[in-house]
């Protein structure tokens, strides 16, 4: 999520407690989603936020069984404006691009488990300037020498 706190409602709960969401389904059935923060952690001064959610779907075949998120919340990036510091950007950058990795990576191979979202809450350009981003730091990592990207690494 790309956002700054009080921008947008928070659609997770704090850690150690859960929230129920009703919705309708696409069928106009009333149905409940359960979601539960297990563990709730500020990165690297706070701009970052790391949050393990845990997403079940009480009253459908197979729903107990919850669905495991890891939620990254960038905080220094405010509505109609742009983060401050390009340093704080990279590390955000670098973390996504890691978990990318390992969820890939833990991946079947049918691409169960390789889900990635990413929104902000102001619909003026966030979230595809963030994957755009994320797109040329994952193509410059895969393209640099070694050596030479050490001399970039934070």
């Amino acid at each position: 999520m790309l956002a700054r706190p009080g921008e947008v409602a928070s659609y997770f709960p704090e850690e150690g407690e859960g929230g129920t969401y009703r919705y309708t389904d696409h069928a106009g059935e009333a149905r409940a989603l359960k979601v539960s923060c297990v563990t709730e952690q500020a990165m690297d001064g706070g701009y970052m936020v790391k949050r393990d959610l845990e997403l079940t779907r009480p009253g459908t075949p197979g729903g107990n069984t919850p669905a495991k998120i890891t939620h990254f919340h960038f905080t220094a990036w405010p509505n109609y404006g742009v983060p401050q510091r390009s340093d704080e950007m990279a590390r955000f950058l670098q973390l996504t691009s890691d978990a990318i990795d390992e969820v890939t990576a833990a991946g079947d191979g049918d691409g169960d488990g390789t889900n990635v979202f990413v929104h902000c809450s102001g619909g003026v350009g966030r979230s595809g300037t963030f994957l755009s981003a994320l797109i040329k730091w994952r193509q410059l990592l895969a393209t640099t020498e070694s050596w030479q990207w050490q001399a970039w690494q934070l």
